[in-house]
């Protein structure tokens, strides 16, 4: 049978620590080899990700990271980009304090303004040309 380090090699984030880290050795890696299967599964969830509601890891939103810790093969989490996109919005949508606000003025962006609608020419030339608008 395969050693935990030798099995350990054949998922790239365990390769990646083991080679940056030969003092880690053979105890160390059996020892930690639920953790290492915890990374294993969580990245292959990651890579597939079915999106942040759905997320199937442990802690949700977060992805698992393998590190050195004196030796000893460890995990921690660092934020999901989706998790931070998500905390983004939340914090946006709390800065308003209407009781209601359409979904379409919630979602608008700068590239979603219909730009040909009456008025809009003259202030989006005004923008471009840096000139105060009217009164």
């Amino acid at each position: 049978m395969a050693s935990t380090r030798k099995r350990a090699e054949y998922s790239p984030g365990c390769s990646q620590i083991a080679e940056k880290n030969p003092d880690i050795d053979e105890a160390a890696w059996s020892r930690n080899a639920s953790r290492l299967f915890q990374f294993v599964t969580e990245r292959k969830a990651c890579a597939h990700c079915p999106g942040l509601d759905h997320c199937p890891n442990m802690m949700k939103g977060y992805r698992p990271q393998l590190v050195n810790d004196k030796g000893t093969p460890s995990l921690t989490f660092v934020r999901c980009p989706l998790l931070e996109e998500q905390e983004v919005k939340q914090r946006q949508s709390n800065l308003i304090h209407s009781y209601y606000v359409p979904k379409d003025v919630l979602n608008a962006t700068f590239d979603s303004i219909d730009k040909e609608e009456g008025g809009r020419q003259e202030a989006i030339w005004r923008r471009e040309n840096c000139k105060a608008l009217p009164k």
